[in-house]
């Protein structure tokens, strides 16, 4: 989980939600818990030797805890912050497939370690056992210089979510591939 908050400590849109390092701290780990804190139950948790990258999925029919997190970020933000988080939550919640497909909740790198391919090797790795699984993979990018890497992967553009002040999420799918 510390690689994880590590990276995800220069995400845009967790950082949209707590901007102030203090805010990140306190509410990140619970957050990330409620979106994908399944991923520990189904053993979906995949991470490099040296644990400076990780990727939690979701497997197929397995969502994140909506009304948790719903709940949750009533509790922690405020007024047209709010508002403008839960019109982007409602919208990405939409932009979800729905057949039956593994969702990367998230993927990151220790900042440290970034552009060292270890990311590409988890989503090698990953991708490789979706395929055989004969799913639909699924994720939303909150950094528009990923879209490549994505795309690279087979992920194709599904859409571009912007609420008021919010960052970008763009929402990808990858259909499975013969191996």
């Amino acid at each position: 989980m510390n690689t994880l908050l590590l990276g995800l400590s220069m995400d845009p849109i967790i950082r949209w939600y707590f901007p102030e390092p203090h805010e990140f701290l306190s509410n990140a780990p619970k957050l990330l818990d409620l979106i994908s804190g399944k991923a520990f139950e189904h053993n979906t948790v995949y991470h490099t030797e040296n644990f400076t990258c990780c990727a939690l999925w979701l497997p197929p029919d397995v969502h994140p805890d909506d009304e948790g997190i719903s709940k949750y970020l009533e509790e922690k933000l405020e007024g047209p912050l709010l508002k403008e988080v839960s019109a982007l939550e409602s919208e990405m919640s939409k932009s979800i497939p729905k057949e039956a497909c593994w969702h990367l909740s998230f993927i990151a790198a220790d900042p440290a370690q970034t552009g060292k391919g270890h990311g590409s090797k988890l989503l090698n790795h990953t991708l490789r056992l979706i395929d055989e699984d004969k799913k639909p993979a699924y994720l939303e990018s909150t950094n528009r210089a990923n879209l490549t890497l994505y795309e690279r992967y087979g992920f194709d553009l599904l859409n571009e979510i912007q609420i008021g002040n919010s960052p970008t999420v763009f929402t990808m799918i990858r259909q499975p591939r013969e191996s």
